[in-house]
C-alpha cells in the first residue's frame, strides 16, 4: 500500500484526516456535555436550579444535533 508522510509521519494514502478529525472532536464534544451536564447537577444541589435549567437547555442544542452528525460522519468515513 501506498504511503505519504504528513507532519513526519506515515499514514495509509486512503487516511482522510477531515472525518477523522471530525469524529475526535465530535468525541470530545460529547464528553464536555457529559462533564457539564454533572456541573448542572451540581448546581442544582447547591441551590441555583434556574442556572442548572439554563445550562441544561444550551446542552439541548448538542442532543438536537447528534443524529445529524453521526450520520454526517457515517458518510464521510465511509468508503468511495
Amino acid at each position: 500500500m501506498l504511503r505519504r508522510p504528513l507532519h513526519g509521519g506515515y499514514f495509509d494514502a486512503k487516511f482522510r484526516p477531515a472525518p477523522s478529525l471530525l469524529f475526535k472532536i465530535n468525541e470530545n464534544q460529547l464528553a464536555l456535555e457529559a462533564a457539564i451536564l454533572e456541573l448542572s447537577n451540581w448546581v442544582e444541589q447547591q441551590g441555583a436550579a434556574e442556572v442548572a435549567d439554563y445550562v441544561r437547555g444550551a446542552l439541548d442544542t448538542i442532543d438536537k444535533n447528534e443524529e445529524f452528525i453521526k450520520l454526517t460522519l457515517a458518510v464521510l468515513m465511509s468508503p468511495e
